[in-house]
């Protein structure tokens, strides 16, 4: 069950991408920079992870202001740039890119190929 900041119960049937960012100024998103940096700092997610998660909330919040922004890429403005929520979380994407870029891989390499002599065996059963 979902739970407001004050620990209230908070109905599914209210709840919509409207009434949890209510307006393209960054302080709205406060709840998702929350989320990031709890991801971060209690689950100990990767630096890759970390920007794969935040490349889906610039996709959605764009989505969200699609409306609202009167950038235009064509005229060499970056999309959305007038959006304060977007560029945020733009600065926080680029970050987590950064540090994904020189962070260790978090999965053992060596675990997800076999050797050419196992591969053979396994076809020949199929």
């Amino acid at each position: 069950r979902l739970s407001n900041e004050n620990g209230q119960a908070i109905e599914n049937s209210s709840l919509s991408l409207l009434s949890i960012i209510k307006d393209k100024e960054r302080e709205s998103a406060s709840d998702l920079f929350n989320f990031v940096l709890f991801l971060r700092k209690e689950r100990n997610v990767s630096d890759s992870y970390e920007a794969n998660m935040l490349r889906g909330l610039i996709k959605l919040i764009k989505f969200r202001f699609v409306e609202d922004s009167s950038a235009d890429p064509s005229y060499g403005e970056k999309s959305f740039h007038d959006v304060p929520v977007i560029r945020e979380l733009r600065r926080l994407h680029r970050d987590a890119n950064q540090r994904q870029k020189l962070s260790p891989r978090s999965s053992d390499e060596g675990l997800k190929w076999i050797d050419w002599e196992e591969y053979l065996s396994v076809v020949e059963r199929v």
